[in-house]
């Protein structure tokens, strides 16, 4: 059955100015074409001025591997990056360190540190010590970003 969406004109406008950059990354954050795609979308924000708006469908998976992506290449500890990273699963299911410490640690353990992992190696036993900034860095010159839009992304990000 198709179904036909009403887009709302304000965010219509945002996609014909070319604001909007929808990547249709697939679930695979360790994948060539995944990573491939999240760096062209990464120019596209250098060469726009921000705020930007980096979403999916919960903003966990997709959306939580570019945002732990963007955190560690600007500096950001393993501590700040989990805070950052497990608010959406406050938000979504009320799931926090002092209301439910189990899950809270399964996820992080099974869910953010392997996104963590595939960037700054498999075999990172501490991630708290590693080098995250390099690690991103790393992973996004792979992925086909240039050192300088690399720093031009840093640049906007810290404006």
């Amino acid at each position: 059955m198709l179904r036909r969406i009403s887009i709302p004109p304000y965010f219509l406008s945002l996609y014909e100015s070319g604001n909007v950059i929808p990547l249709a990354l697939n679930m695979n954050y360790g994948s060539a074409e995944f990573r491939e795609k999240v760096a062209a979308g990464l120019i596209e924000m250098t060469q726009h001025e921000g705020p930007y708006l980096v979403h999916c469908t919960e903003g966990k998976d997709r959306t939580g591997f570019v945002c732990v992506l963007l955190e560690a290449l600007c500096g950001a500890s393993y501590q700040e990056i989990v805070d950052d990273y497990m608010i959406t699963y406050d938000n979504y299911y009320k799931i926090t360190p002092t209301d439910d410490a189990e899950r809270y640690d399964v996820i992080v353990e099974n869910v953010l540190d392997p996104m963590l992992r595939s960037f700054v190696g498999e075999d990172a036993t501490d991630l708290s010590s590693a080098d995250l900034a390099l690690a991103a860095q790393r992973l996004l010159l792979d992925a086909g970003m240039t050192a300088a839009q690399i720093d031009a992304l840093k640049a906007n990000l810290g404006a």
